[in-house]
């Protein structure tokens, strides 16, 4: 799968870059404001748009049939965009190809948001991996996945223990992951182990 960003910017600039494009596209706006914003209420209804849109959703309004929405339309707050992308803003990447081997990591001061890689849930034991390549965004199957079998991404640090990644995942409004990962540690883990091992991982 690949999508392209409905916008990327840097992260004090982002929500201004954000709005702009919304109040000027109403489909981006339904788009954008059907996203989680953490809460079960703000994940009930999907937008009225095909696969193909949600994927390249700056194509939206492109299709010559006029529509322009923009006189009348209530202006979408800050804090409505504020919480759509502190729940599904991925930051950009920074890749150091004078590194052997090539590194990429995470830029801190700029982050993008795509909309149709949004809708994906997580699972701590995924079925994609992502890959971020300038304004594209990339889910490559990690294993074989079946005919109609949902995807699922991971959204926090997933070489983390079943405490760690459930605290992390508290930010994204998830209080406690079922997955079959996460059900299989919690039944057979001691957490105090766990933490000993760590802790004695940490000083050797």
């Amino acid at each position: 799968l690949c999508a392209q960003a409905a916008v990327t910017a840097e992260n004090g600039k982002i929500k201004a870059v954000l709005k702009e494009a919304a109040q000027r596209n109403p489909r981006l706006r339904e788009a954008v404001l059907n996203l989680s914003r953490g809460k079960a209420e703000s994940e009930s209804a999907l937008p009225d748009l095909d696969l193909a849109h949600l994927a390249a959703p700056r194509r939206l309004g492109d299709g010559g049939d006029g529509e322009n929405e923009e006189e009348g339309m209530a202006e979408v707050s800050d804090e409505e965009l504020g919480s759509v992308l502190y729940y599904n803003q991925f930051s950009l990447p920074i890749v150091n190809a004078n590194a052997a081997p090539i590194e990429v990591t995470n830029d801190v001061a700029r982050s993008g948001l795509w909309v149709l890689p949004a809708f994906v849930n997580h699972s701590c034991l995924p079925n994609v991996q992502r890959l971020i390549v300038w304004d594209c965004l990339f889910l490559r199957a990690g294993r074989d996945i079946r005919a109609g079998e949902e995807l699922f991404d991971c959204y926090i640090e997933s070489l983390q223990p079943l405490a760690r990644r459930r605290a992390s995942l508290e930010s994204y409004g998830i209080r406690s992951c079922a997955c079959e990962r996460c059900r299989l540690e919690e039944a057979i883990l001691d957490p105090g182990e766990v933490d000993g091992v760590l802790a004695a991982a940490a000083g050797a």
